[in-house]
């Protein structure tokens, strides 16, 4: 039989536990002194029933949440007799007390409040059911997360390693381009030099445009002043030409005179 006012019952009560002792007016006294604090018992349902399953399953709204004024070391003491499991209440009604006289000298208290890791860890205790769905349902998430991520860096991967690829041909591309350049432009001068310049023309023609520059303006340049034969009478021995300053010159085949 349950003896006893639903508001102040221990858990270990609320679940008609047989082994009930002193940790159990350790609860009391903290639910008596919640009371005082807030005004209200720890736990109020709309019936016993509800009040014994609230005890029994839930944990106690923080003193400080109803009211403000309320100081954290009272809060953290009030709250270690509230402790579902007995073993985590103060051991004795003296133990209580002392620590009650060093709030009260302003000396700093034995209990220390719960932290967010130690109440999700008593949540678990409570919902380990619902605990392992929840686990379960981040794992889901979280391996999902990951996959994605991972099929994002190899395309990201795969994407770079394209890139790369293209930036390498064009680097191919543009070294061909300037070696055929350069040769054009060596074929030009060669040509100039034998006073071949239709060749000489044709090669700076066949030059890549977008790579003319200053060097292929100059050679171009020279195409009108190398000299250029005319031969006037076949079979006769002499020759005419014109020199770079646009005079021309008569000379036989062994000796030029102008």
């Amino acid at each position: 039989m349950l003896v006893g006012t639903a508001e102040y019952m221990a858990p270990e009560q609320a679940e008609g536990k047989a082994a009930v002792g002193p940790a159990a007016d350790i609860y009391a006294l903290g639910a008596l002194l919640y009371t005082m604090l807030t005004g209200r018992p720890p736990f109020q349902g709309a019936g016993t029933l509800d009040t014994l399953e609230q005890v029994r399953t839930q944990e106690p709204v923080a003193p400080r949440h109803l009211q403000p004024t309320v100081p954290r070391d009272l809060e953290t003491i009030c709250l270690k007799c509230l402790q579902k499991e007995p073993a985590r209440r103060y051991a004795s009604a003296l133990a209580l007390a002392d620590d009650l006289r060093r709030f009260r000298a302003g000396e700093p208290i034995v209990a220390r409040s719960v932290g967010m890791a130690g109440k999700v860890l008593k949540w678990v205790r409570r919902n380990p059911l619902f605990a392992l769905l929840l686990a379960l349902l981040a794992t889901s998430v979280f391996g999902g997360l990951v996959g994605v991520t991972w099929k994002w860096l190899e395309a990201e991967g795969q994407r770079s390693r394209a890139d790369a690829q293209t930036r390498q041909v064009d680097v191919e591309k543009e070294a061909a381009l300037g070696q055929a350049y350069r040769a054009r432009l060596a074929a030009a001068s060669a040509a100039l030099q034998n006073h071949d310049v239709e060749d000489a023309a044709r090669q700076l023609q066949e030059a890549p445009p977008s790579l003319r520059g200053w060097e292929w303006r100059h050679l171009h340049s020279r195409l009108d002043d190398r000299y250029g034969r005319i031969v006037a009478e076949p079979g006769r021995g002499f020759y005419c030409s014109r020199d770079r300053m646009g005079s021309w010159l008569v000379g036989s085949r062994t000796r030029a005179c102008a």
